[in-house]
């Protein structure tokens, strides 16, 4: 997969309107999933995003959110260019 590819999979599922996000924050750790619907074939990928703040870190629960949502599009970005 070529890194051009990638970006233009990862810029399509961040700034699509076809995009719902699903946080789920327990301290110290932000858990979120991203549904989104690819408008080329129709299809639906849910990608999964994973945070965990340190005990020396202050929390931070935004931070957590962006951390894991970038995640998750990491996630669908990966599951669009295998196909």
């Amino acid at each position: 997969m070529g890194r051009k590819k990638f970006a233009k999979a990862k810029d399509r599922v961040r700034y699509s309107r076809e995009v719902s996000y699903g946080p789920v924050v327990v301290r110290p750790y932000v858990f979120i999933e991203v549904a989104f619907v690819d408008g080329d074939t129709g299809n639906k990928l849910v990608g999964r995003g994973f945070a965990k703040c340190l005990p020396t870190d202050e929390w931070d629960e935004v931070h957590g959110i962006n951390i894991a949502q970038g995640r998750a599009e990491v996630d669908i970005a990966r599951q669009l260019c295998a196909k």
